[in-house]
């Protein structure tokens, strides 16, 4: 069975994954840690509201990285995103959204050069820094 050429997302809003055939959806694999794991033909994934308190909860793809081009993890713990370009290939990043989070700190974003869109509002950001290197920012939600 083909699938269609389409980007494929997925979405998880109820804090648990529930099993994903590996038929039903080739970029995905259900792993026994409950998290994510992207595949090589993820555009994107949203886990908003999903109390993640650290990204080191999100599993990935053993190539080190999801290729995605959006990622949404919105209302969360998070208190920093340190760890981001171990989920995600940074130069491939383009919209971020991160609001609704505990991160007091954007220093990890300065490698996401390519980022269109980024959303860090309602955070404990003191200090914007590293926007100098976002030379495609068209958007920034503060």
């Amino acid at each position: 069975m083909k699938t269609p050429k389409k980007d494929r997302y997925l979405k998880v809003n109820d804090k648990t994954l529930r099993p994903i055939y590996r038929w039903v959806f080739k970029s995905f694999i259900e792993d026994s840690s409950a998290r994510l794991i992207g595949g090589p033909h993820v555009k994107g994934f949203v886990l908003s509201r999903e109390s993640l308190s650290s990204l080191d909860e999100i599993e990935t793809h053993p190539q080190k990285g999801v290729k995605a081009k959006f990622i949404d993890l919105s209302n969360n713990n998070l208190k920093s995103v340190d760890s981001l370009k171990n989920v995600v290939k940074p130069r491939l990043l383009i919209s971020l959204k991160l609001p609704d989070n505990q991160i007091t700190s954007m220093d990890a974003l300065a490698d996401f050069t390519n980022l269109e869109y980024l959303s860090v509002a309602n955070n404990k950001i003191t200090e914007i820094t590293g926007l100098d290197r976002m030379r495609n920012l068209r958007i920034l939600d503060l």
